[in-house]
């Protein structure tokens, strides 16, 4: 399976990391705008405090001397960026930040949902009027590269003047950003967690996030499903975006109606950042119950490639190749014509947009023989990697979203040769307290065994404590 890469070492089995892309190494990083599209009267949405940490951001960098984090908001008028700063920090290499906004800042990304049915009435629920606008979103800078990570963690509080919590997705998730160098782009194919026979449910949202880096950016949506835009129901339409303005997509889908293999582009070659996922999702065919958010900043179709390598992930070892458990990665072809790529020994041909699932067993100490898997394509691929976490942990929602970075023969991206480890992705699963989880590293070298030897003699320099 790995013929046609270069050596692949392993320094613990337990808990893996998978690869990511270089690029999100940057100095500017945006945040989508997020918010609930159920308009459900019981609303999750995102909040701070001390019982339900509902978001925050993980600041690092591997440069040397003092690096300075800013994040800026969107102005009163929705019209730009304000020129004040709501937060600045500095960071330096194994000195990150982590930033938890509280909720009026959540609330410049997140737009809330409230409700309240007693007098005085409040009707502040999702409409399609939500779909576009100017006012939400964060823009970071920092005066060098930064990796960013952002975590979300829908509260499930209620109560108070107006009823905002006690929605039923009230999950977590993370995602890094990519950046600018690479992040940006003019193309996209979204991502969204992959299953069979799915039941539809209200709180189920699947939804393609998108800022505009330009003025005049005619985003057109090309999808064989309806999705709800500010255009209405539709497969294929386009809207118009200034600089800094957003605009979601969104639909709810039961049995077999995929949102896989939706295109988003740009009619006239102007730049964007954008989000996916699956808000409320599944990862079990058929499963009324157990849901998760799967949520990725996407990465533009330049920027994409023909290998990838991916491993196993821990869990229970009755998760098998068939099994209605959707464990294992998601392949969508993205150039026209036919697009043929081997996994694990067959070969397979999709047409662009076309999608492909893959199983891939989770491991248990019992059973870590087989993996890792490689995909070798004739043309650029979207391949993401969608898992169950901690098989340890008591609570079962836990799903992962993960786009991978391909394997490239050069690399000139800036921290190339660095990966930062984030940190807080399952705060909601309930480590116990005697509970010890191994960090597995994969990575790809051509070094030869003589210079591995040195490992230990600072040929890999690791950052900070714990």
């Amino acid at each position: 399976m790995l013929n046609k890469f270069s050596k692949y070492y392993l320094f613990s089995f337990w808990l893996l990391l998978l690869g990511s892309l270089n690029a999100q190494y940057d100095t500017t990083h945006y945040i989508p705008y997020l918010t609930d599209l159920t308009g459900n009267q019981k609303m999750a949405n995102l909040e701070y405090s001390s019982s339900f940490r509902g978001a925050y951001f993980m600041f690092s960098t591997l440069e040397a001397g003092t690096t300075n984090v800013k994040v800026y908001r969107r102005n009163a008028s929705g019209t730009g960026w304000d020129p004040s700063h709501i937060y600045s920090q500095n960071i330096s290499a194994g000195s990150p930040a982590w930033w938890h906004p509280g909720q009026s800042k959540v609330q410049e990304f997140f737009r809330y949902a409230k409700w309240k049915k007693k007098k005085p009435k409040v009707d502040q629920r999702y409409n399609t009027s939500w779909l576009k606008t100017g006012h939400y979103g964060l823009k970071i800078v920092a005066t060098n590269n930064i990796y960013v990570r952002t975590v979300l963690q829908p509260d499930a509080k209620s109560g108070g003047a107006e009823e905002w919590g006690a929605g039923t997705n009230t999950h977590g998730a993370a995602f890094s950003s990519k950046g600018v160098t690479r992040g940006a782009g003019t193309e996209f194919y979204t991502a969204h967690f992959y299953t069979l026979n799915k039941v539809q449910k209200g709180g189920d949202q699947d939804f393609i996030s998108i800022i505009s880096l330009e003025d005049g950016n005619q985003i057109t949506l090309n999808s064989s499903q309806s999705w709800y835009t500010p255009n209405g129901l539709r497969a294929n339409t386009t809207v118009t975006l200034n600089e800094g303005e957003s605009l979601i997509f969104k639909r709810s889908w039961g049995s077999g109606n995929q949102s896989l293999g939706t295109r988003v582009y740009s009619t006239n070659d102007k730049e964007m950042v954008v989000t996916s996922g699956s808000w409320g999702g599944r990862l079990t065919d058929a499963s009324t119950g157990n849901q998760d958010i799967g949520i990725e900043q996407l990465v533009p179709v330049k920027a994409l490639g023909k290998k990838y390598l991916i491993s196993q992930s821990k869990k229970h070892p009755n998760l098998y190749i068939g099994s209605t458990d959707r464990q294992g990665i998601v392949v969508v072809a993205v150039e026209e014509g036919a697009t043929t790529y081997t996994f694990n020994g067959s070969s397979y041909t999709l047409n662009r947009g076309g999608i492909r699932f893959h199983a891939i067993p989770g491991f248990s100490s019992t059973n870590t023989s087989s993996g890792p898997y490689a995909v070798i394509s004739d043309k650029k691929l979207l391949v993401t990697h969608q898992i169950f976490a901690n098989p340890d942990s008591t609570k079962e929602n836990q799903f992962g979203m993960t786009i991978l970075g391909p394997i490239y023969n050069n690399y000139t991206s800036a921290g190339y040769n660095k990966i930062s480890l984030g940190s807080g992705y399952y705060e909601h699963s309930g480590w116990t307290s005697n509970s010890v989880e191994n960090l597995a590293i994969f990575f790809m070298t051509n070094a030869s065994d003589a210079e591995l030897n040195y490992l230990a003699n600072g040929k890999i320099k690791i950052l900070g404590v714990n």
